[in-house]
């Protein structure tokens, strides 16, 4: 070989290959979520999913964060220590952005029952119910970690863009496909996000993601790890950032739930 010979990398001669062939690129949302099972996440094959959210920093557990979702009501459960749940990140109205706003709660156990479809929901810690205003904290954060979630999954809904930035090299991950994706107006609390994906350029599978958070001057960004499967669904059980992780544990997609779990704040999930 010519000691000036250029060697392309492989991904970039199929891609390259796909577009003079006169092939079409993939629909990336589509091909993305069926890689990780989308094709049996229909609410009429998976009703409720269960998970913790948890939060490590130093190898140490910070937060645990309880959910129990019904897809098909849109009812949620969520439990958690009133404490910790003061200090996390929530949506600042007049910002736009995350970040710890502070809560003045009592101490103990916080349960929370409402429905995301209707933007409803009552919150008790303790026993005792609070003011009505923290149900519209806790459906933000509901929203959050289960997006965290199932992210691959639902990359096909119709109020997501998925478009190809090509491909690319990422430390400690090596090669992969970048795309972007943006939100149509209206989708979410903050439809201003940009995410950056990077799949495998052959499983299509998730490696890493970095978020535009809008009216934020850092990118979040997260390393994805420890694939689980589920029924045929791929989920990935941790996130891992610059200063923390977050696990996805005690996962489970039953078929039956506990009577009045959604009603009942004393009811055990």
């Amino acid at each position: 070989m010519n000691k000036h010979t250029m060697v392309i990398p492989l991904a970039v001669l199929l891609v390259v290959a796909a577009c003079t062939s006169g092939t079409p690129p993939p629909d990336w949302g589509a091909t993305i979520a069926k890689a990780h099972g989308g094709d049996g996440f229909g609410k009429d094959r998976v009703r409720f999913l269960r998970f913790d959210f948890v939060v490590r920093k130093g190898g140490e557990t910070k937060a645990v964060f309880r959910h129990l979702l019904d897809r098909v009501t849109g009812d949620y459960r969520y439990e958690a220590d009133a404490a910790t749940f003061a200090g996390v990140p929530f949506l600042d109205e007049t910002t736009r952005s995350w970040k710890p706003i502070g809560l003045d709660l009592p101490t103990g156990r916080l349960v929370a029952l409402g429905n995301r479809d209707r933007r409803t929901g009552r919150v008790w810690i303790d026993g005792r119910e609070q003011p009505a205003g923290l149900a519209d904290r806790v459906r933000q954060r509901v929203d959050n970690d289960s997006w965290w979630l199932v992210l691959p999954l639902v990359l096909a809904a119709p109020n997501l863009e998925v478009a190809s930035e090509g491909p690319a090299e990422v430390e400690g991950i090596g090669e992969a496909q970048r795309l972007t994706l943006t939100f149509r107006p209206g989708s979410g609390d903050t439809p201003g996000d940009v995410y950056r994906l990077y799949v495998d350029p052959g499983s299509y599978r998730m490696l890493r993601t970095e978020i535009d958070l809008q009216n934020r001057d850092a990118t979040v960004e997260a390393n994805w790890h420890e694939e689980i499967v589920s029924r045929g669904l791929r989920f990935h059980g941790e996130r891992r950032m610059k200063d923390k992780t977050l696990a996805f544990e005690n996962l489970a997609l039953p078929d039956e739930v506990p009577e009045r779990v959604f009603e009942d704040p004393a009811v055990e999930m």
